[in-house]
């Protein structure tokens, strides 16, 4: 396989670490991502050997060279570097076009139990506990339990200031004191439960029961397994060209000096960033369909010294767009980053540290900007000035609301010359990869509306 150093490097691993939103086991996976990739990548060059054969001088322009491992380094750096990390599930891909998996518990029957996104449904024990008020002038009283076990009933009837015990006599009658019951009845397979009483409910009468559910007859719709669902990933090819006239880059080296493959290597990086970070946010905002939460600091102002009180009610509004994520995730409870407009990076970054702000030097202007209360924020002019995105990227690294399929990191393309002038030359690098929905219930929107003496650029 190709040997890429920058795996073992301290960079790699303390930038895996950083960009990381979760734990050990979640940067295993996306290192496991990257080895894939250049294994791929490492298939592409033995299939190049065999052209060969056609006498074709693609072996040499294609093959491992230091300059081809330093554009996969830049590829990988670029991943690492970019927002992946934060609103992405990664995986690596074998073909264009891949079904991406996530697991899910389910019941035989279909029922979920312990959904990933939506509300728990766990089955219950097997005691349970009924209590109900009577209408007063009534004779009867019916109610549906689960089938139930014989022998279990326990009930407490209060009928005005007297209470009474009753109980089955495990085949399907109820025992009770006499002169209370003129008949009493529980199928034990339905838990259709009947009572006739001798004479009319008093006022402020009650009733309680106490039983076993009969699990063993639910068992064949109870027993629970794994399901495995899937999310389509469409890849697709990102060519970066490049054309250097040698004279030039001559001329440039002998006078300038530098390194002219660590520069195409920071360029292609820059590019790719970029590149990923773009089609993450236009992803993020294209298929978005749930409602807005619209977070209300209008009626403060900042001359008037209301800067603190405004900090308050924005943290009020955060804590709802958690809330409005969790009722439909229960397991995923707050926002693990926020992706923001210029406006709302503007009122993050005007925090100090005491607010739970800690800033985030970085080279692009749509990207990490720093860490609000220990969640990322990141800064995207796609979005409008004041609208954002409360994201969810659990700590397994396993689901978010985004997924980054990666089939090749960046490789060189052939170089070719110009016939017309000759010192011109011509390359590129092309790398294959797709972004797709995955959890849109992991995200929610929302808005700031801001004081009027807010401050604003002119």
């Amino acid at each position: 396989m190709i040997e890429v150093k920058f795996f073992d490097s301290a960079e790699f691993i303390q930038g895996l670490k950083l960009s990381t939103n979760g734990n050990e086991s979640a940067m295993a996976v996306r290192r496991k991502v990257y080895f894939d990739a250049l294994d791929n990548l490492d298939t592409l060059y033995k299939i190049n050997a065999q052209m060969k054969n056609f006498d074709l001088d693609a072996v040499g322009n294609m093959s491992p060279s230091s300059m081809g491992v330093a554009l996969a380094e830049a590829t990988l750096k670029a991943q690492i570097n970019s927002i992946l990390g934060y609103v992405a599930i990664e995986r690596s891909m074998t073909q264009m076009s891949q079904m991406l998996v996530y697991r899910d518990i389910i019941t035989k029957g279909g029922a979920s139990v312990m959904p990933l996104i939506g509300q728990d449904n766990p089955r219950t024990r097997a005691t349970k506990v009924y209590n109900a008020k009577l209408t007063q002038g009534e004779t009867t009283y019916s109610l549906d339990l689960e089938s139930c076990v014989p022998g279990s009933l326990a009930i407490t009837v209060k009928l005005g200031s007297n209470t009474y015990a009753m109980m089955d006599d495990r085949n399907g009658n109820i025992l009770a004191v006499g002169g209370v019951l003129t008949s009493g009845t529980i199928n034990y397979s339905t838990g259709a439960l009947e009572l006739e009483f001798a004479d009319s409910i008093p006022a402020s009468s009650t009733f309680r029961i106490c039983y076993a559910a009969n699990k063993e007859l639910s068992q064949g719709n109870n027993r629970t397994t794994l399901k495995q669902g899937y999310f389509q990933i469409d890849a697709h090819i990102n060519k970066f060209e490049y054309e250097a006239d040698l004279i030039t880059a001559a001329i440039s080296q002998k006078t300038v000096g530098g390194d002219p493959i660590a520069e195409l290597r920071q360029s292609v990086q820059d590019e790719a960033t970029i590149a990923i970070n773009d089609k993450l946010i236009e992803t993020l905002k294209t298929n978005y369909a749930g409602n807005t939460v619209t977070i209300d600091l209008s009626a403060f102002s900042l001359a008037g010294g209301f800067a603190d009180s405004m900090l308050k009610v924005l943290n009020m509004g955060l804590a709802a767009v958690d809330n409005e994520i969790a009722k439909r995730c229960w397991k995923a409870t707050a926002a693990t980053c926020y992706v923001v407009g210029n406006g709302v990076a503007t009122m993050f970054m005007s925090m100090e540290d005491s607010h739970g702000w800690v800033a985030n030097a970085t080279s692009y202007v749509q990207d990490l900007i720093g860490f609000y209360k220990g969640r990322a924020v990141i800064r995207n002019l796609q979005l409008s000035a004041y609208e954002a995105f409360g994201l969810v990227k659990t700590t397994n690294g396993q689901l978010a609301p985004l997924g980054y399929g990666l089939l090749l990191p960046a490789t060189n393309l052939p170089l070719v010359g110009n016939f017309s002038n000759s010192n011109e030359v011509a390359s590129g690098i092309y790398m294959v990869d797709g972004v797709a929905p995955v959890a849109m219930a992991l995200c929610q929107r929302f808005v700031l509306d801001m004081p009027n003496d807010w401050f604003v650029a002119a």
